[in-house]
């Protein structure tokens, strides 16, 4: 199973302590793995691509946020094949804050479409999916201080989605095939994320810390077909707004995944943010990482 780091993306903000409650828009370059099927073959991808995050504080309580990205890789894994893949995603959401706790919602979109050009005997295919995420979830923040931060959440999610292949023989008489394979699978996750904090000087902060989850598949249902089935994206990322505990989480099997990241800001209003992370406990590990530049108003 891969993970796409919607992967946006959703791919990381911390919270520094001169930042709380500002909204913020972000600038961010990601680098995901993707693994790929063509027959009996598998290939593995390195989709990257630019995102762009908004967040929005209504008042103290509540918080809105936007995410949109793409990724995109071509590649000769061997000869004669060719492998293109390009990938469109977006999120939309909502967070409300009393006190201690937390509560999101968040709708993530992606979209991906995988070409495969054989200059073999074998078929060019055309593979393309598409899947909706639903999320909802609560965070508790353990500890608070000034240069510490330790939170819990959990969370339930929901994914829908359906692959649709075209296989175009090299011969003319020989026809075109259609297949289409739905699905869909419901996910709960845990999460724990420690963040420390550190004032350089009157113009730089620090924030680094680690995020670690467990993202458990209750239910899954695929309609199969003769299609070269590739697993659904795998998105496990937390919401870029105020703090990492909105986990966005899909995929059909169950996966962890631990991130770490580190993140300056600098000028009063700006932030540049680094994180790294794998996914494990799955037949496809992944690695990825992703850089943000933020601004805060």
């Amino acid at each position: 199973m891969s993970i796409r780091s919607k992967t946006l993306l959703f791919l990381t903000i911390t919270n520094l302590p001169n930042l709380s409650y500002a909204s913020s828009i972000y600038l961010g370059y990601n680098h995901s793995e993707q693994v790929v099927s063509v027959a009996e073959n598998s290939y593995q991808l390195s989709p990257e691509g630019a995102s762009l995050m908004l967040s929005y504080d209504l008042s103290e309580n509540w918080s809105i946020n936007l995410d949109v990205g793409q990724l995109q890789d071509s590649r000769r894994p061997g000869a004669p094949i060719r492998l293109d893949y390009d990938a469109d995603l977006w999120g939309l959401g909502a967070s409300y804050y009393q006190e201690d706790w937390s509560a999101y919602y968040q709708y993530s979109a992606y979209d991906d479409k995988q070409i495969t050009l054989d200059g073999g005997p074998g078929p060019n295919s055309l593979l393309t999916s598409d899947s909706d995420s639903h999320s909802l979830g609560l965070s508790y923040y353990w500890l608070s201080t000034e240069n510490w931060q330790f939170t819990s959440s959990i969370g339930l999610h929901y994914s829908d989605w359906e692959q649709r292949q075209t296989n175009t023989p090299d011969e003319p008489y020989r026809p075109v095939i259609h297949t289409r394979t739905p699905g869909n699978a419901t996910i709960g996750s845990i999460s724990l994320n420690l963040t420390g904090f550190q004032t350089l000087n009157e113009n730089y902060e620090l924030s680094y810390g680690t995020y670690a989850s467990w993202n458990e598949v209750f239910d899954s249902a695929t309609q199969s077909s003769d299609t070269d089935r590739r697993e659904p994206p795998r998105l496990n990322q937390p919401d870029r707004n105020d703090n990492r505990n909105n986990l966005v989480a899909s995929g059909s099997q169950s996966y962890g995944l631990i991130s770490f990241y580190i993140a300056v800001g600098f000028a009063e209003n700006w932030v540049l943010d680094l994180d790294t992370s794998l996914d494990f406990g799955t037949d496809n590990d992944s690695q990825n990482w992703s850089i943000n530049l933020g601004y805060t108003f």
